[in-house]
């Protein structure tokens, strides 16, 4: 059973919301970052980045910049930037890019059934970045990017949901990226209780984005020790979605830091190792248990991993059989992580332009078929991780466009 409770979210006013709603900021490169602060002063992306403009600034990550963020969000409040709901209400929201269109519904989850593992997750966090984090919510009290939640299909769900939408919604634009948000309130108690009794048939949610933020809530919760169940602190924003209104991509690897003499060593050992093969075809469309693989002096070649000797699920994952037959006994890299040779590359990024610029020198790349739903839910029913960055999952959700008050008051 999955219990969700609506809240009052604090929001943007209609006229500002294009203008405040953002992606995440470590998806801007410096320029673009500096160009957004420059161009548009209602920007999310000030209140975490509270000090751009002032000559002396808070060094990241430390309480005096967390503060600093706190005092911009209360200023963006002052200036009525924002507004705070006057009913507890669940948000249906809708992304439609130029090719998909995804909807979910934003409300708060507990931080218990993250404890129970009715929450389940999917990947291992760092135990630094969790305090970080926490530290962070402590101080500024707010969850301004929902967690991603998805969960299997649930018939009474979409219905809801397919009812809710017939109305209009409260926000609907497009931001220059040529994606559309649209956001449909739901505050009368018959829609809450619906909605609600619906995922009590839900058996399991699963963590699709934010594994850090959500172990960030439990920490927090278990810090404050607020015995009320309801107290905000005890909870945390969530988009609950349900899989097929997701999209999981690829996750490629690319290896880099080798001269030419140790690639050459690389590419042979491996055709030493597999059945390698050209590909006269799509080469960004590795089918499952394939690896597509990109080196200046081969062109495009593909070759099929072997089966582990294992019943664990996560050694079903192709990433996972690369790393064990390919990146650790044949390049000696062990942590994904922290290797600063292997480059994480989605799905979604241009690969021609990368190709490209392997061209220009003797970096690698291995492409990879997504991961499926159901491998992640089997690996999390199993308690298990999957390997670093085996998942890029779409909608990438924005920051500012309901916000959850985490203060206990």
């Amino acid at each position: 059973m999955a219990r969700i409770k609506p809240f009052k979210a604090v929001r943007p006013v209609n006229d500002k919301v294009h203008l405040v709603a953002s992606r995440s900021y470590v998806s801007y490169s410096k320029e673009k970052l500096r160009e957004k602060l420059d161009s548009n002063p209602f920007t999310f992306i000030h209140i975490i980045n509270p000090d751009y403009n002032e000559e002396i600034k808070a060094d990241g990550g430390t309480k005096g910049m967390f503060s600093k963020v706190k005092s911009k969000y209360a200023e963006f409040l002052d200036r009525k930037v924002f507004i705070k709901d006057n009913e507890d209400s669940i948000y249906i929201y809708t992304q439609t890019t130029p090719t998909n269109s995804y909807t979910g519904i934003i409300a708060s989850v507990s931080v218990q059934e993250y404890q129970d593992k009715s929450i389940k997750i999917h990947e291992a966090t760092i135990r630094n970045r969790e305090k970080l984090f926490t530290e962070y919510l402590d101080a500024v009290d707010f969850n301004a990017e929902p967690v991603l939640l998805s969960y299997s299909k649930n018939e009474e769900t979409a219905e809801l949901i397919k009812k809710a939408k017939t109305a209009s919604p409260v926000y609907d634009f497009t931001t220059t990226d040529s994606i559309r948000h649209s956001l449909w309130i739901l505050s009368t108690e018959e829609d809450i209780i619906n909605f609600q009794k619906s995922f009590e048939k839900v058996e399991a949610l699963y963590i699709a984005d934010g594994h850090h933020r959500s172990a960030s809530s439990v920490n927090l919760s278990k810090n404050r020790n607020n015995t009320n169940p309801d107290a905000n602190s005890n909870w945390f924003m969530a988009m609950l979605a349900q899989e097929d209104e997701m999209e999981i991509f690829g996750f490629h690897r690319m290896i880099r830091g080798f001269d030419k003499t140790e690639t050459d060593k690389i590419i042979n050992d491996i055709n030493a190792k597999f059945d390698l093969s050209h590909i006269s075809g799509d080469p960004f469309s590795p089918k499952d248990g394939e690896v597509h693989m990109y080196y200046f002096g081969t062109g495009w070649t593909k070759f099929k991993l072997k089966s582990l000797d294992s019943n664990s699920p996560k050694d079903s994952i192709d990433a996972e059989k690369l790393s064990r037959q390919i990146l650790d006994p044949i390049m000696g890299i062990t942590d994904l992580k922290n290797d600063k040779r292997v480059k994480f590359i989605p799905a979604k990024n241009d690969l021609n332009e990368l190709t490209n610029s392997i061209d220009n020198g003797n970096d690698i790349l291995f492409l990879l078929a997504p991961v499926t739903f159901k491998e992640l839910r089997t690996v999390a029913d199993a308690d298990e991780y999957m390997p670093p960055k085996s998942t890029y999952i779409e909608p990438k959700l924005r920051s500012g466009l309901t916000i959850f008050d985490i203060s206990d008051e």
